[in-house]
């Protein structure tokens, strides 16, 4: 899947598990808090996405 990317809507209202394989883009104004886990293998990573 080079150079190919996959929209999706995340929001407060509607919550959703997904998989980031590399990192994320924040298109819009507000901010957007992104945790990056991986189930068994330590402590999750939090990070704020500022556009």
């Amino acid at each position: 899947m080079q150079n190919r990317y996959q929209y999706i809507p995340l929001s407060d209202r509607h919550l959703l598990a997904v998989t980031i394989p590399y990192g994320a883009i924040n298109p819009n104004s507000e901010l957007c808090l992104l945790v990056n886990a991986v189930l068994g293998h330590g402590f999750p990573t939090i990070q704020i996405i500022v556009p």
